[in-house]
């Protein structure tokens, strides 16, 4: 008798061996499952490859060439400074990995030459220094320095002092006020600035060293100006030498004087020690004077002719034989007022001597 025919089989179908007692079940992954395994392995596949490209071209070397600065000041001892040098910057050449390299900043780096100890023992050095890819510093691990141009470089160090100079003020630019003038000129605050710089040339200043300021402007001002300005460079020896700090320059703008003719003449007055005894009669010719003043407009209009003093100092002649004698007229003012002119400016004294003498009673 023949047997049933078994059933459909479902991907879920047990079937089960009697003899061997094995149960097995079978399975099958659903496609779209194993589509995203599929797109999972390629990109797994593409970040490695990625990863082991830029492996290799971290390794690639690539050779370059820098421009970096001499390390001089690293190796000077403090009080010295260089003057002259054949080159400021010297061209290293460079190799290691392409992506190390690109990361290199140049003003990060600087190679310094080696000085004997004994070229600071006096002054000056002058001298020519070797030059070697030992000496770079500042690349980073990895990166070797192979080549340096030029190999050799002269060089000048200068022993460094500190001097003063007088400050003279600079240049009054611009026009004051309207009626005001350019007066006193102070003296600059401070007076002196240090500069330093080599000794071999600070060592020969002379009188005519000095250091001036810029310019001040008045434009428009009166009364008392004070600004600060900026000294000039000072130049010695072909040398310039930058100064920053500031000075106070100091200007008086005064009321530009007028020139006027006191309407009033002025009384000529006799200078004497004690009164002419041996003299009955002293004249003064002519007994008034005309008078030109000059100062500031606000001076001369409250000026009082009776404030200016004009006399004959008689005791520059004294004892005198009764005559007649020339004097030069003198005046005396306020502070203010400046006597520009006397008119005239000589008088004529006479003296007679004494018509009666009186006698004793017998």
């Amino acid at each position: 008798m023949l047997d049933d025919p078994p059933p459909s089989l479902t991907p879920n179908t047990i079937i089960r061996h009697s003899s061997a007692s094995i149960v097995r079940r079978q399975t099958r992954a659903p496609a779209s499952g194993w589509r995203n395994a599929k797109w999972f392995y390629m990109l797994l596949s593409f970040v490695l490859g990625a990863f082991l490209w830029a492996g290799i071209d971290m390794k690639r070397m690539q050779e370059s060439d820098l421009e970096v600065e001499l390390g001089i000041q690293q190796i000077m001892p403090a009080g010295w400074m260089n003057t002259v040098l054949s080159d400021e910057k010297i061209v290293v050449s460079i190799r290691g990995a392409k992506q190390i390299i690109s990361t290199i900043r140049e003003d990060g780096l600087n190679i310094a030459p080696n000085i004997p100890p004994e070229a600071f023992d006096g002054d000056i050095f002058e001298g020519r220094l070797g030059i070697s890819p030992s000496q770079m510093q500042g690349l980073p691990p990895g990166i070797q320095a192979f080549a340096v141009k030029p190999e050799v470089i002269t060089v000048r160090f200068d022993k460094v002092v500190t001097r003063h100079l007088p400050v003279e003020p600079g240049e009054i630019v611009g026009v004051p006020a309207p009626g005001y003038i350019v007066g006193k000129i102070g003296s600059p605050d401070p007076s002196d600035l240090p500069i330093t710089g080599p000794k071999i040339l600070l060592d020969n200043l002379g009188p005519d060293d000095v250091i001036r300021t810029g310019s001040l402007d008045i434009e428009g001002k009166r009364g008392v100006v004070k600004e600060w300005i900026r000294p000039l460079p000072f130049v010695k020896g072909g040398r310039t030498f930058e100064i920053s700090e500031l000075v106070g320059l100091t200007v008086e703008l005064t009321e530009a004087p007028v020139i006027k003719i006191l309407e009033q003449p002025v009384d000529v007055k006799a200078l004497i020690d004690a009164p002419f005894e041996r003299y009955d009669h002293l004249t003064l010719t002519p007994p008034t004077v005309t008078v030109t003043v000059s100062g500031e407009q606000s001076a001369v209009e409250s000026l009082n002719p009776g404030e200016i003093v004009v006399y004959a100092d008689i005791r520059e002649r004294l004892p005198a034989a009764p005559d007649e004698y020339l004097m030069k007229c003198r005046f005396l003012a306020p502070a203010r007022i400046h006597v520009v002119k006397i008119e005239p400016d000589t008088v004529k004294w006479v003296t007679r001597e004494t018509a009666a003498i009186s006698r004793e009673e017998p």
